[in-house]
């Protein structure tokens, strides 16, 4: 019998793998495409984004069912080989329907010119004698009347990208695709192969974060350790992590309790870490930014049961009254989680929360869920194999048909035709409600196989 040399076996994989090779070809030219219409701002349009977003949506969807019948290692780093070409080229695409980076430069040239960007906003500085630069900057920023929202660890790595190049997006770009390839290669180690590739491809990570570059992935990146640490019981570092990742946006806050639990050492770690990253802009400020607070009380995007809920009642009581609904879910669950570990207080790894449906509600409960918070949910979902989640990551496309994207004059610039929401968290409720009752019968069944 002739043996096989390496050469020979791997034709042969590539043969095998032929139908992977082809969906990873297309969604390449659907980047490209894309890459091609947006060199500028405002250049890309809707109907772009959703072709390009749809064809590589139903790619890592086959590329993931193929794997499944064919699981081989070949596969794993055919799928990532793609997945960095598709950041590489995402990396030279100019953001796609976005102008917050505008707001991300603008924070990095306050914290080096005058030592915090937590002070006047954008139009106190209308004007002033500026670069160039920074004037095409500040004429860009959006709601420039209200002062940054971003937390203190966004702050510094805003102000590392000044450092870098002044006004230019490349270096912020380099930060998230580090942060987004770390969370990729964790998932190719410890999720399943599914959720690896639908990650991988996934055109909501890649627009969100490598061409449009919101910060979010470096509080996913952040939780992902934390929960490793978590998992081998490093308290302290778990806690460091978070306070971390809080810094990115405060929705970390919601995971705290869960990964933090009784351990003084985390909470001290946690304490000191929000402390320190804060000090040079004041603990209040960059805690609780005034825009955030502006933010909070007078935004709405993207969010269903506050359109349902203001036909009825005041907006202060639907805020009210989703808040008091979060909490009360959220406490039930937390309560039963912390009497869970306390019953098994040495099992390595530690069980993982299921903060991914608790997120959910919280997101669902925000007067504003744009599409990139999703990310703080994955490390979660992934890991649990859950299918919403990454349904959910194709329906909040959904989201970026407003007025001012549909060109549509009868609609204020980020209302959504009545539609939308409709269809967009209809669809992933439904999935949810069906995903939930399969695995609730097949745990009912497994008993008496």
């Amino acid at each position: 019998m002739k043996l096989q040399t390496t050469s020979d076996l791997l034709t042969d994989g590539i043969k095998r793998n032929a139908a992977v090779l082809c969906l990873g070809i297309i969604s390449s030219l659907a980047w490209l495409y894309l890459l091609a219409h947006s060199q500028s701002f405002g250049q890309a349009t809707l109907t772009q984004l959703y072709a390009v977003a749809a064809t590589v949506a139903l790619c890592s969807i086959l590329a993931g069912l193929i794997n499944r019948q064919k699981a081989s290692q070949l596969n794993l780093l055919l799928i990532l080989a793609f997945a960095l070409l598709f950041r590489l080229i995402g990396f030279f695409t100019f953001p796609v329907l976005e102008d917050d980076f505008y707001r991300f430069l603008w924070d990095g040239y306050m914290f080096a010119s005058t030592g915090s960007p937590y002070g006047l906003p954008p139009s106190g500085f209308f004007g002033q004698e500026l670069s160039a630069r920074y004037n095409d900057v500040l004429d860009t920023i959006n709601y420039p009347d209200s002062a940054t929202i971003y937390g203190p660890t966004n702050q510094w790595l805003f102000y590392l990208s000044y450092l870098i190049a002044p006004g230019e997006l490349w270096p912020l770009k380099i930060v998230v695709a580090v942060s987004d390839i770390l969370v990729l290669l964790l998932l190719m180690k410890r999720a399943s192969s599914m959720a690896f590739i639908l990650y991988a491809w996934s055109p909501l990570v890649i627009k969100e974060f490598i061409i449009s570059l919101h910060p979010d992935i470096w509080g996913s990146m952040l939780v992902f350790l934390a929960l490793i640490a978590f998992q081998s019981r490093r308290h302290y570092l778990v806690g460091s992590l978070l306070a971390l990742a809080a810094g990115v946006k405060l929705f970390a806050l919601v995971i705290v309790p869960f990964l933090l639990l009784w351990h003084w050492r985390a909470w001290v770690s946690f304490t000191g870490i929000a402390i320190l990253i804060a000090l040079p802009f004041g603990v209040r400020e960059a805690w609780l930014p005034d825009g955030l607070s502006t933010m909070s009380a007078n935004w709405i995007f993207n969010a269903p049961l506050y359109e349902i809920a203001s036909n009825f009642i005041t907006m202060s009581q639907v805020k009210m009254g989703l808040l008091s609904l979060f909490i009360v879910v959220g406490a039930s669950y937390g309560i039963r989680w912390l009497l869970q570990q306390i019953k098994r207080p040495n099992t390595l790894p530690s069980p993982i929360p299921k903060i991914d449906l608790i997120l959910g509600l919280f997101f669902v409960c925000l007067p504003v869920f744009n599409p990139w918070y999703l990310i703080w949910l994955i490390p979660f979902a992934a890991l649990r194999n859950q299918c919403w989640v990454w349904v959910a990551s194709i329906m909040l496309f959904l989201s970026y048909a407003t007025g001012i994207n549909l060109n549509n004059q009868q609609l204020a610039y980020y209302e959504h035709p009545n539609w939308i929401l409709v269809v967009e968290f209809g669809t992933i409720f439904i999935v949810l409600a069906i995903e939930h009752g399969l695995k609730a019968n097949g745990k009912q069944r497994r008993p008496s196989d």
